[in-house]
């Protein structure tokens, strides 16, 4: 049952009630709220249940819940572990040689089997962790800081801004890449922020090295505010971080479209694809100048996206939707 893990009596009654795990996500997604590990643990060994925290957010750089007395961690290794938004996967660690070998033998009858690309790629991507993770953890505390001051945004959620006693200890090393923040306004203005930016990519998944946000309610389970938007912070130039951040948040549902564009890449003149391909047909050539007609025609029934769209921008659209979960 849902339970709010940062009141131990709450925690205390429900597993009184006799369930088999006591399962802690900390920090929270989408509130970025952490939890006492330390005191959870102890909640949960009273209770004798095992006690699970999920740690996709942070990390193993940044929390380590084993030596907070977890019995195991979990994470989604699309998210940051990889850090390139271009893998599904998912790992359990823990201490326990009993649990260990249970999940092993779980994971081997269903059949829940990494490829070995797959593998390749999140490996690769444990390669980079400590550099990205900092990176886009310092980030992410600029961009909190920034959003904090800015008059359109009634609330910010990120860890570092006024770090509780729990997060100090437990995240000694930064409070990672992931923030939210509520705008004034409706869920249109949220969305109008959300589709202006053209360095941040309107996506689902976090962790990765580029930038991402979307507005969380947009999905019927999801509880979040209307307005909130969760970012997750990559490995840009601050700077252009925070100039996107700021054109984006000038924008109203009113004025989306005519002010700024999504993707405003240039569309290449048809003449450049005979340097690229001499031998190419005109019937070859032809081809591309009908994609910005049916490019048009696509964000005109697709809400949205603001207009003018471009061939170019509608391809790299089209790309990002298909973001993983």
């Amino acid at each position: 049952m849902p339970v709010d893990l940062l009141d131990l009596d709450a925690v205390s009654a429900a597993l009184r009630d006799g369930p088999s795990v006591l399962w802690a996500e900390t920090p929270t997604n989408p509130l970025l709220r952490v939890a006492d590990l330390t005191a959870l643990a102890a909640v949960a060994a009273a209770a004798g249940a095992p006690f699970v925290v999920d740690n996709t957010v942070a990390t193993g750089l940044l929390q380590k819940p084993l030596d907070f007395g977890a019995t195991a961690s979990v994470y989604s290794l699309t998210k940051s572990v990889s850090g390139h938004s271009d893998v599904l996967g998912g790992a359990v660690v823990t201490r326990d040689d009993a649990l260990a070998s249970a999940v092993l033998a779980w994971r081997t009858d269903g059949g829940a089997i990494p490829g070995p690309f797959e593998s390749w790629l999140v490996l690769r991507g444990l390669k980079t962790l400590d550099l990205r993770i900092t990176r886009a953890s310092a980030n992410a505390l600029a961009v909190a800081t920034f959003l904090a001051a800015h008059p359109r945004v009634t609330a910010v959620h990120y860890p570092g801004l006024a770090p509780s006693a729990a997060a100090v200890k437990q995240m000694p090393r930064g409070f990672g890449p992931l923030l939210s923040f509520e705008v004034s306004g409706t869920a249109a203005d949220a969305d109008a922020v959300v589709g202006a930016a053209r360095l941040i990519v309107p996506a689902t998944s976090f962790g990765g090295v580029e930038s991402s946000w979307e507005r969380r309610a947009r999905w019927p389970a999801e509880t979040a505010p209307d307005s909130l938007i969760r970012m997750s912070c990559g490995v840009e130039p601050l700077d252009d971080l925070l100039a996107d951040l700021s054109a984006a948040l000038a924008i109203r549902p009113s004025n989306t479209s005519s002010s700024r564009t999504r993707w405003p890449l240039p569309t290449p003149p048809i003449d450049g694809l005979h340097d690229i391909c001499p031998a190419s047909s005109a019937r070859n050539v032809s081809r591309p100048t009908r994609a910005p007609r049916r490019a048009a025609a696509a964000a005109a029934s697709h809400p949205a996206w603001p207009a003018p769209i471009t061939r170019t921008s509608y391809t790299t659209r089209r790309l990002h939707d298909r973001r993983f979960t």
